[in-house]
């Protein structure tokens, strides 16, 4: 098998190379194939320009977007950090009051539930 697989590989590398010398020999076929070649050269040369180009433009909005959003947070963190530190001091003292009216509220919740409870009784 290994014999026959080397065999294989030197017949179509001896073909790959007879066939390009060929083609390469013969003044027609050669000056085309030298033309295609060099036409997808260009436009995969052309294509790659656009897209680094593409790519680019992207670099720069998302750096531009970045910097926006910094001077957006930058600008408004401060008043709202203020705000809710405010709120905090403004709500601590009825925490307190609060906690008594939700323990009540709840104590009327579970008298209603136990009235409930013994209608059917």
């Amino acid at each position: 098998m290994a014999k026959s697989s080397t065999y294989l590989c030197g017949v179509l590398i001896g073909g790959t190379i007879a066939g390009t010398a060929v083609l390469l020999s013969s003044p027609n076929s050669s000056q085309r194939f030298r033309e295609e070649i060099s036409l997808c050269k260009d436009v995969m040369i052309d294509n790659f320009q656009g897209l680094k180009r593409d790519l680019q433009e992207l670099v720069y909005i998302g750096e531009e977007l970045k910097e926006k959003a910094l001077s957006f947070i930058n600008d408004k963190l401060p008043d709202l950090v203020s705000r809710i530190k405010q709120f905090s001091e403004e709500i601590q003292p009825h925490l307190y009051e609060m906690k008594g009216y939700l323990l009540y509220l709840q104590q009327i919740v579970i008298d209603l539930k136990n009235r409930i409870q013994n209608w059917d009784k």
